[in-house]
């Protein structure tokens, strides 16, 4: 496998893990910011995959995975 393609397998995971434990949480001020957060990072990675770029958004919330 290309390591393009389990980059993006593995944010996609992390993403998913994300948006999970914000939706599954209780509704405190905190937890509302995180469930936006990984809201608007599903929606950024989206519109990258349509317009055909291999780089994956990066933000505060995703681990670096060149690291």
């Amino acid at each position: 496998m290309k390591a393009s393609k389990v980059k993006r397998a593995y944010t996609r995971l992390l993403t998913e893990a994300n948006y999970r434990a914000a939706a599954a949480a209780p509704t405190s001020r905190d937890d509302k910011d995180l469930r936006l957060l990984s809201r608007r990072n599903v929606t950024v990675q989206k519109q990258t995959r349509r317009s055909g770029l291999t780089e994956t958004p990066r933000s505060k919330s995703t681990i670096n995975v060149n690291s």
